[in-house]
């Protein structure tokens, strides 16, 4: 018997066997005990989720003759049998992508109303249903808002967005959620138990777990792939990762030791023996991602931190939370850009370069002439300036460029804003400024006897960036920049940091300035939508087909 994949060969056949999808099973196998069924469903999520398994369960379970009392069918009554078959004249699979022309689903509708051949009701599964076009849904609508009373439709997508709004309202909606690593761990353990496999520890199970993202069927693919590389079902760490292109745990740990210690040399030593082994660039990134997303999950928790061998242990010395969110949020955001880019190796060595010399991207290191330079980064501290006479309080209001140097002798910048500062901070620092978008000042900036005062707001679903400013570090930049803008000493730069409830954000009509980008662009997107619905040739095109415009997507 020729071999079959493991994906295939632990295909649920019940409710059960499911992994990661409990609420779903459970409302499925409720509807069915309590027969309230639906006319027909939407099932939504990722790919190798179990979203056409759980179709199939569900139509084998309301076609069952001897229903389980836990909603689960048989398996064994004519019905289920004929299920099970693949050429059921009752349950009928339809792929979306390959027969999604308005022919198609006519000859679909003229099917439906013939009567099932055994048992109640006939379903059609149609997978990945965003495929359809316009004209097969709108070749369906109509029977699929008055069914016969013997059908039910199933349509399982990886897109739900791409379904028009008339098809998602004639459909109960089902979200699926990734598996966890937690469920994907404990199914691949009972499938290695079961089929006489062997690994070296269970942390080989649950790295080959994290590569499969969240999809079943890509977690037993990645696992037949390791199989394939050993005679004897035993899988140690060099196995795995000669299969998957990965990096070995003492690798990842090496890796991003060397990032939160600012050691360059170690980094690109590390990063050109992951390449000369052939890892994959983007599983160096993912695997360094990781690492960082565990130190932040586990901060508080050094013991854990050490059972997952994610840095070595000094290496978390005078490191703060949030310094990881900015080196987390750094890596994650650029890995598109580096993974599509001229020269991925290149780019993606930068990468890692940069967030490894976080702590000197914002003020320079001040380094004795005298001596040789010294490779290690620090941040050099800004010598406080005394203050001129006092002067009037003043508004900043919007004035020409800043100059970037502190003279010796300090005067206010006149007329300035908070618009410009932020304008300047983006040229110098866009990571600061991307972290100020996601708050707002609460009053005007102003000067007063020569200080500057400024109040930051930000939202409670903001708090992380309230955090994050809270750090001495972070604030000690941050006064800094203000004190280059506004041509200030740093020693009379006033900053206070406020979170806003909600409650006061509705009575204040206070909006992050991300908050108030977004709603710009959603009102220019909705005056595009009402200029092309207006338009007069569309409205010459409707008369003509005796049609309307259901949906409009700005892109």
């Amino acid at each position: 018997m020729s071999y079959q994949v493991l994906a295939r060969k632990w295909r649920p056949k019940n409710f059960d066997q499911i992994v990661g999808q409990g609420h779903i099973t459970k409302s499925l196998q409720n509807a069915i005990l309590r027969q309230k069924l639906g006319q027909a469903y939407i099932l939504a999520g990722t790919r190798g989720i179990g979203k056409t398994s759980i179709a199939r369960i569900f139509a084998k379970a309301v076609r069952c003759q001897e229903l389980q009392t836990d909603g689960n069918p048989c398996q064994t009554c004519p019905a289920c049998i004929d299920s099970e078959s693949g050429n059921s004249m009752d349950v009928l699979e339809i792929d979306g992508a390959s027969n999604n022309s308005v022919d198609n689903i006519r000859q679909l509708v003229e099917n439906v109303q013939l009567a099932p051949a055994l048992g109640r009701y006939k379903i059609y599964i149609i997978d990945e249903v965003h495929m359809l076009s316009n004209s097969a849904f709108n070749a369906l609508l109509k029977t699929l808002e008055e069914p016969p009373e013997h059908v039910i439709f199933i349509f399982a997508t990886t897109d739900p967005n791409k379904l028009l709004g008339t098809v998602l309202s004639r459909c109960q909606r089902l979200d699926f959620r990734n598996a966890s690593i937690k469920d994907l761990t404990a199914h691949i353990k009972h499938i290695a138990d079961q089929e006489q496999i062997h690994f070296e520890s269970i942390d080989l199970i649950e790295k080959l777990a994290t590569f499969g993202r969240g999809s079943v069927r890509d977690t037993l693919s990645l696992l037949d792939q390791v199989l394939s590389h050993t005679d004897d079902n035993q899988i140690t760490e060099s196995v795995l990762v000669q299969a998957l292109g990965i990096a070995k745990v003492s690798q990842a740990q090496e890796l991003v030791t060397a990032i939160l210690t600012g050691n360059t040399e170690k980094l690109s030593s590390l990063y050109s023996q992951l390449i000369q082994e052939n890892v994959a660039i983007k599983n160096i990134i993912l695997t360094t991602s990781d690492h960082l997303y565990l130190l932040i999950k586990h901060f508080d928790n050094q013991d854990e931190i050490h059972r997952l061998k994610l840095v070595d242990p000094d290496a978390m010395k005078g490191i703060t939370r949030p310094e990881l969110f900015w080196i987390y949020e750094t890596v994650a955001r650029d890995l598109s850009w580096a993974e599509n880019s001229f020269s991925p190796e290149k780019v993606v060595e930068v990468l890692l370069q940069k967030v490894t010399l976080r702590r000197t991207l914002f003020t320079p290191a001040i380094v004795d002439p005298g001596k040789k330079k010294d490779r290690k980064s620090r941040i050099a501290p800004v010598k406080p300036v005394e203050p001129p006479p006092p002067a009037p309080t003043q508004v900043m209001q919007p004035t020409s460029q800043p100059t970037d140097l502190i003279p010796d002798k300090i005067q206010p910048r006149e007329k300035s804003s908070w618009e410009e500062f932020l304008s300047f901070l983006n040229k110098h620092s866009p990571a600061s400024a991307s972290n100020l978008e996601q708050g707002n000042i609460l009053q005007p900036v102003v000067v007063s006897n020569n200080t500057l005062h400024v109040e930051l707001g930000f939202g409670t679903a903001e708090q992380v960036f309230y955090d994050y400013l809270h750090d001495r570090d972070v604030m000690e930049r941050l006064k800094n920049n203000l004190a280059t803008f506004f041509k200030l000493p740093v020693t009379r730069v006033r900053i206070n940091l406020q979170l806003v409830d909600q409650q006061k954000k509705i009575e204040t009509n206070f909006r992050s300035r991300a908050e108030n980008s977004k709603q710009q662009l959603q009102l220019k997107q909705q005056q595009q939508v009402d200029q092309l619905r207006n338009d007069p040739l569309i409205g010459f095109a409707e008369e003509l087909f005796n049609s309307k415009i259901d949906k409009v997507i700005i892109k």
